[in-house]
């Protein structure tokens, strides 16, 4: 019987798993296809970007792991919006009875849960961001997070202050040409969903246009 509350996550308490656990092929995350993937005892573990997982996903695990049919998605993607709005990502986790490629070609997934994290602000970028825009200089940031969660970050930090200010992901930068985003570069704040090479074309369109550009992130010193 499964019970109305939709799905939990369920975890699993060490790497290795109990006795006898075969841990087989692995596919790491890829910032193109937004998802990982590990076989464990013939069943394929998965877990990434909520838009690449849910659309397959026919069943979920209820609390006391029964299997039952997903059908109400638009519920699940109701709370992917709220989350996203206040600056929670959100990682879907699911299990494949099929094989998976490192493409993806998922069919029939079944949804353990879904995971909320949230990084707090750092404290000293309000200030950093204050500086750089009385400075006069531009800044743009660069994101794996989904659309909404960028949104609601920049708009947080004073990035993203008005209509202006143009938000795009990465699919819809790639549909323009360099000429239309050179166009556009003044009034771009965020770029969601990015891939490494949106970084690369975006410094390349800014240096074409005479600009003096800097690049820094969490790994760097």
């Amino acid at each position: 019987m499964c019970v109305p509350g939709g799905p939990v996550l369920f975890g699993m308490p060490n790497r290795t798993g109990p006795p006898g656990t075969h841990i087989g092929t692995q596919i790491p995350f890829s910032s193109e296809t937004k998802f990982m993937a590990t076989t464990v005892s013939g069943l394929t573990f998965i877990k990434g970007a909520p838009e690449k997982i849910l659309p397959f996903c026919t069943h979920y695990y209820d609390e006391f792991g029964n299997v039952c049919n997903l059908t109400n998605k638009q519920k699940l993607e109701n709370i992917l919006k709220e989350f996203a709005e206040r600056s929670i990502r959100i990682i879907a986790v699911a299990i494949s009875d099929n094989t998976v490629t490192k493409e993806g070609n998922f069919k029939n997934l079944k949804l353990i849960g879904l995971l909320s994290l949230r990084d707090e602000i750092r404290k000293e970028v309000f200030k950093a961001i204050k500086d750089v825009q009385n400075a006069g200089i531009q800044t743009i940031m660069i994101t794996g997070d989904a659309k909404a969660t960028a949104i609601a970050i920049a708009s947080e930090i004073g990035l993203v202050k008005n209509n202006n200010d143009i938000v795009m992901s990465s699919e819809e930068l790639n549909k323009l040409s360099d000429k239309e985003i050179s166009d556009i570069l003044p009034n771009l704040k965020v770029v969601s969903r990015a891939l490494p090479t949106d970084k690369s074309r975006l410094i390349k369109i800014a240096q074409d246009k005479n600009l003096v550009v800097g690049m820094t992130g969490d790994r760097s010193k």
